[in-house]
């Protein structure tokens, strides 16, 4: 038996949605997608100064759509809902790339310490210092 799901259009600032009484999420994603893909791309390239970054995040953001939607339900303004979560994954995506960095330069510097018993004196005292990393 075929599952059907009563199914009606909303009016959001001049769009139209799929919003299903059973959360058709998929429709309503796809739908997004289709209407305002190239305009959210466009609008995290223009945010976040960088194509690739911008399509991983807007990659990201529909990502936790499907995920989030299903129990949310469909955000009053589902466009202005991925920029912001694409916003939010691509500065997430910085900081780590950043940390990972600092991270990478610190070790370069460890490595430069010429004698083996100064090198391990200093990771000694800094695993002291450092609380571990998650």
């Amino acid at each position: 038996m075929a599952s059907r799901t009563a199914t009606k259009q909303i009016d959001i600032p001049g769009q139209k949605y799929l919003r299903s009484i059973t959360l058709d999420v998929a429709a309503a994603i796809e739908a997004v997608y289709r209407s305002d893909g190239d305009h959210i791309l466009a609008t995290l390239i223009r945010l976040l100064g960088d194509f690739d970054v911008a399509e991983d995040a807007a990659q990201e953001a529909f990502a936790a759509a499907v995920d989030r939607w299903p129990t949310a339900g469909l955000p009053r303004f589902p466009r202005a809902w991925i920029v912001q979560t694409a916003r939010h994954k691509a500065i997430d995506r910085i900081r780590r790339r950043t940390r990972l960095e600092e991270k990478l330069e610190w070790w370069r510097d460890l490595t430069v310490v010429a004698n083996d018993s100064e090198r391990r004196l200093l990771e000694r005292h800094l695993r002291e210092v450092q609380p571990p990393q998650p």
